[in-house]
């Protein structure tokens, strides 16, 4: 039963909203990485509180982390946790992040 109350609880976003908010928010995002993120957005149930803006920032860093840096490479290190693994990539995720986001309208 909380399963289902959980499906309730849940939304999804239409392909042309997320991709003009991906152009919107990433102008300077490549397309084959726009395409991935999309593909991630789509997939996911999102809670009802969850913005489309907010889904899109969130995949994108997901996104950046592990397709850009060498966050699971780190993680393949012995006694590397995930927590320090994120610590070591985050200026380079932020920097991909702001470089893709500048221009944007917001």
């Amino acid at each position: 039963m909380a399963k289902k109350a959980l499906i309730h609880q849940t939304k999804q976003f239409q392909h042309s909203q997320v991709e003009a908010t991906i152009a919107r928010h990433f102008p300077n995002c490549p397309s084959d990485h726009a395409d991935q993120i999309l593909e991630k957005v789509m997939k996911r149930a999102w809670t009802k509180k969850t913005s489309l803006t907010k889904a899109v920032a969130i995949v994108a860093h997901n996104h950046i982390r592990h397709e850009l840096t060498d966050y699971e490479s780190l993680l393949q290190i012995s006694g590397m946790t995930r927590e320090d693994a994120r610590l070591i990539v985050k200026p380079e995720v932020d920097d991909w992040f702001d470089f893709w986001s500048s221009g944007s309208r917001l």
